[in-house]
C-alpha cells in the first residue's frame, strides 16, 4: 500500500500492525518497502516489520538491473512485432552483456540494521517468502540459509537477546497484543457499509 495508507492505519490501529515481508526503503526502493516515517511510528504502534528476503527487493542494484531488462524487453517487443523468436534473441545478446547483479545476506542484514536504527530492537521479525519466490540471495537459497543470516548479525553486533527477538519473540509479543486487543473488543459490533453508502452513515 501506499505511504499514506500505512499512515491511516497506524492512526486507527489499536493492535501492532504487521509488515509480513517488508524491508527498508531507504536501503532499496522497492514500494512494497517501509519508509522511514512509517518506521519511526512503529514503537508507539508495537508493530513488526517482517524483514523479507527476496533479492529483488533487498538488493537496490538488482531491483534497477530488473527495471532496465523490462524496459529493453519492451522496446524490443515494440521494434519487432509479432517475431517472437528476434526478440528472445536480442533479449537474450543484452542479458549476457547486462549480468545480473548478486543479492547476498549482507544486503538482508543491511535491511535489519537500519529497521532496528529506526524503529528499534523490538520491531523486526523475518518474513522469508519462501513460499512465494524462486529463490533468496546467496546464501540464503531457502530456509537452510536462516542460520548464516542470524551469524551475519551475530558478527555486526548482535546480542543473543536481540536474535531471539528478531527469531521469534517479537513476532509472538505481537501476536499475544493483537489476540488480546481482539478479545477486548468481542462485543463490539462489525462496522459494515452497503455500497456507495457514505460511511458516516453507518456510525
Amino acid at each position: 500500500v501506499s505511504e499514506e495508507a500505512m499512515m491511516d492505519a497506524l492512526d486507527v490501529a489499536q493492535a501492532p500492525v504487521i509488515f509480513s515481508h517488508s524491508g527498508a526503503r531507504a536501503i532499496t526502493g522497492h514500494l512494497r518497502n517501509v519508509p522511514d516515517s512509517v518506521l519511526a511510528r512503529l514503537p508507539e504502534n508495537g508493530g513488526i516489520v517482517m524483514a523479507v528476503a527476496l533479492p529483488w527487493f533487498i538488493t537496490e542494484d538488482l531491483r534497477q538491473h530488473s527495471a532496465s531488462r523490462a524496459a529493453e524487453e519492451a522496446r524490443l517487443e515494440a521494434l519487432y512485432p509479432g517475431l517472437p523468436d528476434t526478440v528472445e534473441a536480442q533479449l537474450a545478446k543484452w542479458d549476457a552483456e547486462n549480468r545480473e547483479p548478486v543479492s547476498t545476506i549482507s544486503d538482508l542484514a543491511d535491511h535489519i540494521d537500519h529497521i532496528r536504527d529506526v524503529a528499534g530492537i523490538d520491531h523486526i521479525g523475518i518474513g522469508g517468502d519462501y513460499d512465494g519466490m524462486p529463490t533468496g540471495p546467496i546464501g540464503m537459497e531457502d530456509v537452510t540459509g536462516y542460520p548464516a543470516l542470524f551469524a551475519e548479525l551475530a558478527q555486526r553486533g548482535y546480542s543473543q537477546e536481540d536474535l531471539e527477538k528478531i527469531a521469534s519473540r517479537n513476532m509472538m509479543r505481537v501476536m499475544r497484543e493483537a489476540e488480546a486487543h481482539a478479545a477486548s473488543v468481542t462485543d463490539m459490533a462489525p462496522l459494515e457499509y452497503r455500497a456507495g453508502e457514505p460511511r458516516d452513515a453507518a456510525d
